[in-house]
């Protein structure tokens, strides 16, 4: 049902109203991901149990069918919470995403770093990550020059002995502004086509193309 929030002591009331307009689309394939933590006895039945049901990890589509939901109505209730500032989305292609750190440093009070944090990408039994831990892999997973996949295989012993969930991690660094996704994909630069040892003429072979080096946009 529609519904508009607003803002009482320390929690949110959601209440029933008009339609609320949302001009922004909703992806089937982006990954919602909770925001706040809220009252769920001021929340419309349907909006809690669409709550309960994000991880963090599967997307829109993945979500509604698994837990046999219509998928408007999941939609909907998404567009309700995103409106409400409670729900953000994710890109889904994490892994063979590039990303880069967006601060020359990782600031403490930008992060508050605190318990509820760190559960967003803990997993299991573990210890609490460090400061320095956490700046770390920031670092390592946001170098702006391999893929996460990449990265993750060349670090798998150290990314392995932290016990982290790569994908909340990077989630969790998107959301508060430390990664930035540079780009998904391999792209020619012009110039290097049109070097004289390329030079594009009658005789150029596409197997050279495919010789030359790749790099990120």
């Amino acid at each position: 049902m529609p519904c508009r929030p607003f803002v009482t002591t320390r929690q949110f009331s959601m209440k029933i109203f008009s339609e609320i307009f949302d001009n922004q689309p909703i992806a089937q394939y982006q990954v919602p991901v909770v925001r706040k933590n809220i009252t769920y006895q001021n929340l419309d039945y349907t909006l809690v149990k669409v709550i309960k049901l994000i991880n963090g990890v599967d997307w829109v589509k993945k979500l509604a069918k698994n837990n046999s939901i219509d998928n408007v109505i999941f939609t909907n209730a998404l567009h309700h919470l995103r409106l409400s500032g409670i729900v953000s989305f994710i890109d889904i292609f994490r892994f063979s995403n590039v990303y880069q750190v967006s601060m020359s440093h990782v600031d403490r009070d930008r992060f508050k770093l605190t318990n509820t944090n760190f559960s967003a990408f803990e997993v299991g039994e573990m210890k609490k990550l460090s400061y320095d831990e956490l700046t770390n892999i920031f670092k390592i997973l946001g170098n702006g020059q391999n893929t996460v996949k990449d990265t993750m295989q060349k670090y798998h012993g150290y990314i392995h002995d932290l016990n982290v969930d790569v994908r909340r991690i990077v989630a969790f660094g998107v959301l508060c502004g430390v990664l930035q996704r540079k780009h998904r994909y391999y792209f020619v630069d012009r110039e290097w086509i049109l070097d004289d040892e390329y030079a594009i003429s009658d005789q150029y072979d596409h197997q050279r193309l495919q010789n030359l080096q790749w790099k990120f946009q």
